[in-house]
């Protein structure tokens, strides 16, 4: 469904959808080594929204949301997935905020935004799996700030990405922790500050 109001201050896109997915391949380690398996049948049921507000001009304030559900559908003993053990490296929930702020009347452009981002928590495999112990991903909220403005043909933006230096974990390798040693952990790119200078010609 997608829809906007007439004066077009207000949009929305909204779908759902269920994939019944045979044969569906994953990532494991088998003796310590990385392989594709095949793992059987899987099962997917989501949704997501975006909404878009535009309530006066140089003002945009939108919203996207994703809810995923996906499982195996039978048992893998290479995996250690048991019927119905979720999907490995997916959020049930994902979020992301933004309001942006330009000023169009003045000749510099100036221009103010932020965004707020959510991934909810994730496990990287199955719980029986020995060749790759799980191990559950924590949620976690990342904020940017932005600015600029326009001279000319030149933009100037800075911007602050992962404001509060949250360290996220991407992903992990655990398959040294069978063996007494440590999970191997894929954090987001902590506090970044910069500033990117474009022209056009």
């Amino acid at each position: 469904l997608k829809a906007d109001t007439q004066d077009r201050t207000f949009s929305i896109d909204a779908s759902a959808y269920y994939i019944d997915w045979n044969d569906i391949q994953l990532s494991t380690v088998i003796n310590g080594n990385n392989t594709i398996i095949n793992a059987g049948a899987a099962r997917i049921k989501g949704a997501e929204l975006v909404l878009i507000a535009r309530p006066e001009s140089g003002v945009t304030i939108s919203g996207a949301f994703a809810f995923n559900d996906g499982e195996v559908k039978a048992a893998n003993a290479a995996l250690g997935a048991a019927k119905g053990d979720r999907l490995p490296n997916t959020a049930h929930v994902t979020a992301t905020v933004s309001a942006d702020y330009v000023l169009r009347s003045h000749a510099a452009t100036p221009s103010v935004g932020t965004t707020l981002r959510y991934i909810g928590d994730r496990t990287n495999g199955f719980a029986a799996n020995p060749g790759n112990p799980q191990y559950q991903l924590p949620d976690y909220i990342l904020v940017d700030l932005r600015a600029g403005f326009e001279l000319g043909s030149i933009d100037v933006h800075a911007y602050v990405a992962n404001l509060f230096d949250q360290r996220g974990q991407l992903s992990a390798q655990t398959f040294q922790t069978a063996f007494g040693g440590p999970a191997q952990i894929a954090i987001v790119r902590p506090r970044s500050i910069g500033v990117n200078i474009s022209t056009k010609f």
